[in-house]
């Protein structure tokens, strides 16, 4: 079976466009796993806590924390959670927002699982329902989107930087402000 013309065109330019955003999100989970945890508090200069935490109990809180945004409970798993001395880790407005950033954080993977699954699933079939080449172009393209998009971020964090400096060297009260 062979996939015409304007069928194939709509799957390269789907696939082109969904690249960037797993990549992106790909990345984003990477950042949620124990290692990452992990290999950050083992960062040199990493900071000290100024509350005085030692950076075992704040490595061993970060991975409740992500277990938390990562399994299926409800907010009762961190509010159970205490620090050494038995206070509570969270107060309201952090559980509040914890359970905030878990709802946007489940959305995000399930959009990455879904994504993932689709690009996954597509690259499988290809060979076998004949629109090989339209995938591998579109992988091309959202390649290119990619690294374009990243090129665009760079030039606004230089222009910004720019511009920080201008106004450290001038004055607040100068063009840009």
């Amino acid at each position: 079976m062979k996939v015409t013309n304007t069928w194939g065109t709509a799957l390269s330019w789907l696939i082109a466009l969904v690249v960037p955003l797993l990549l992106l999100l790909s990345s984003i989970r990477l950042l949620m796993t124990p290692v990452y945890v992990d290999l950050e508090y083992s960062m040199p200069g990493f900071p000290a806590d100024p509350y005085g935490m030692s950076f075992a109990e704040r490595r061993q809180y970060a991975k409740l924390e992500l277990e938390y945004l990562l399994n299926d409970e409800d907010i009762s798993f961190l509010r159970q959670q205490t620090l050494a001395d038995g206070t509570p880790l969270h107060n309201e407005r952090e559980l509040g927002h914890m359970e905030d950033v878990k709802e946007l954080g489940k959305a995000l993977l399930n959009v990455w699982l879904l994504l993932l699954a689709l690009v996954v699933g597509l690259t499988l079939a290809a060979p076998r329902l004949g629109f090989w080449e339209p995938l591998r172009t579109g992988l091309h393209r959202g390649g290119q989107l990619t690294v374009g998009l990243i090129v665009v971020v760079l030039i606004f964090i230089a222009l910004s930087f720019i511009e920080r400096l201008f106004h450290i060297r001038h004055g607040r009260h100068c063009f840009f402000a």
